[in-house]
């Protein structure tokens, strides 16, 4: 590994973060994973068009020498909110992205980019699917419901992303790994009360998902998106 590598690997740990680096080159086999998916009919159209078409798997214009793409973890803990109906106080847990996910984002991405600028190096913002790129460069591992896991975090975190001129002398790329325990348990594909995980295929039907239904009237009302049915 060389030097810069190290230096900024040991800053993300020092953090309580996780990270991983990939060669800019791998920007196509993101897009792979995502087109020939939908190319395949494995992705439902309007869900391609509303939460994956936006993604970018250009080189950013702002760094055209980009050599390397950055993945980090942060651990980020879920939410409690109360509600009180009809005279009760009713408790729900929140997933931990769908607060600050944005000012979380930019604050990490901040955070890298001073990093490298002590290295000599730039950094770019990218539109990427993190969940695909966390399970391809081995930072995380799916679960059956399609769920983004972390070790020491669980699903407890936040991916960040970014595209740096950081040159990289090693490629952790993988294929896509599941964790060894959904092997054998069923709990999640037999509780889905509309039948978005199968047992025909690893892939759920997110279009059945009452998640993304929910983010997709947010969004409608909002005009923000949120990350957490995404790819």
């Amino acid at each position: 590994m060389i030097p810069q590598m190290k230096r900024l690997f040991e800053k993300i740990e020092a953090r309580g973060w996780k990270g991983r680096i990939v060669p800019i080159g791998r920007l196509a086999d993101l897009k792979d994973a995502i087109c020939d998916r939908y190319e395949h009919g494995l992705l439902d159209e309007a869900l391609y068009r509303e939460q994956l078409s936006s993604f970018s798997f250009d080189i950013p214009a702002d760094l055209p020498g980009a050599r390397s793409i950055i993945i980090v973890a942060v651990p980020t803990p879920q939410m409690r909110m109360h509600f009180h109906w009809h005279g009760k106080r009713v408790p729900v847990v929140a997933p931990p992205t769908y607060v600050s996910y944005t000012p979380r984002t930019e604050s990490v991405q901040a955070v890298l980019a001073a990093w490298l600028q002590d290295e000599g190096y730039r950094l770019a913002k990218p539109r990427l699917p993190l969940k695909t790129l966390g399970v391809r460069s081995g930072l995380a591992e799916y679960g059956r419901n399609n769920i983004c896991y972390v070790p020491g975090m669980g699903s407890f975190m936040q991916l960040v992303g970014a595209i740096s001129d950081l040159p990289v002398d090693e490629d952790p790329w993988r294929e896509p790994k599941a964790l060894d325990r959904c092997s054998s348990c069923v709990a999640c594909l037999r509780l889905c009360p509309t039948g978005a995980i199968a047992d025909d295929r690893f892939l759920i039907r997110a279009e059945r998902c009452l998640t993304y239904h929910n983010e997709a009237a947010a969004t409608s009302r909002t005009g923000s998106t949120h990350p957490g049915i995404t790819a």
